[in-house]
């Protein structure tokens, strides 16, 4: 079974009018990031996990678990599935890498789920590397997008983003890249090849801290989902934000050194 509900109540689950939201595993893990900030500010149920031989086995404690005793907190996998109801919005966070020569699999097999969920748009975030943009990529916003057609029926706000522009390679030949977004790329070309409405928000990284920005896609990504209303802002990574991040962010550089050892 590719995903697998925690209760039956999920099947009983109208999800025809549910938004998703997912990662690709690319440079500077931006999309997972995001995700985590979105999990964490709207308090997201988990309903599920996707359990797959195309993924890395990966188990752990709940990195969302505001308590401080571990018996509040549920196990987290490689890929579970969270569903905000009041919103109608469902998110899937990756935490774990694929099995080698498995992409194509997994693809195959999300793009199934996507189609018997019938969800009503599809947002996959994802980055590219920074040091391979063309020379009128390099000032201004940093945050592209690309959609399918369905999804330009859907989302109205097109005339305030940058589309990804087309790129020509060494043969002249013209064409949309994304280099460094892992499975965007072809996942983006199933979703025109099955009419599904799908939404792919990127930005230029670089591999180090990106923590910062997660938290600015995030305000990208509310943009278009509005999942999350304007409410009183707090500090978060040095910013006023409306955001929240998990206390596992605070241990994403390891715990510090013990100052007695020096």
């Amino acid at each position: 079974m590719f995903f697998k509900p925690h209760d039956q109540s999920f099947s009983k689950l109208e999800t025809s009018n549910y938004s998703l939201v997912l990662p690709a595993i690319s440079v500077g893990n931006v999309g997972q990031l995001t995700v985590d900030v979105l999990i964490a500010t709207t308090q997201a149920e988990k309903v599920g996990s996707i359990y797959d031989e195309s993924l890395l086995p990966v188990i752990g404690n709940d990195p969302f678990s505001e308590a401080d005793t571990a018996l509040s907190c549920q196990l987290s996998t490689c890929c579970d599935v969270y569903s905000v109801k009041s919103k109608q919005f469902m998110i899937i966070q990756q935490r774990a890498s694929f099995v080698k020569g498995k992409r194509k699999l997994f693809r195959k097999k999300l793009l199934e789920w996507i189609k018997n969920q019938q969800f009503k748009v599809v947002y996959l975030i994802g980055s590219m590397y920074a040091h391979m943009r063309t020379d009128q990529q390099l000032t201004g916003l940093q945050f592209r997008y690309v959609a399918t057609d369905e999804a330009k029926s859907l989302v109205p706000t097109f005339s305030k983003w940058i589309e990804l522009e087309d790129t020509a390679d060494e043969f002249g030949r013209s064409e949309k890249r994304f280099p460094g977004s892992g499975i965007f790329k072809t996942l983006y070309g199933d979703c025109i090849e099955e009419k599904i409405a799908f939404v792919g928000l990127l930005m230029f990284c670089a591999e180090g801290d990106n923590s910062l920005d997660a938290v600015k896609m995030a305000d990208h990504v509310n943009a278009w989902t509005n999942v999350v209303e304007e409410h009183d802002k707090s500090e978060v990574l040095g910013l006023q934000s409306k955001w929240q991040v998990p206390k596992s962010w605070n241990l994403n550089y390891g715990s510090t050194f013990n100052h007695h050892i020096y």
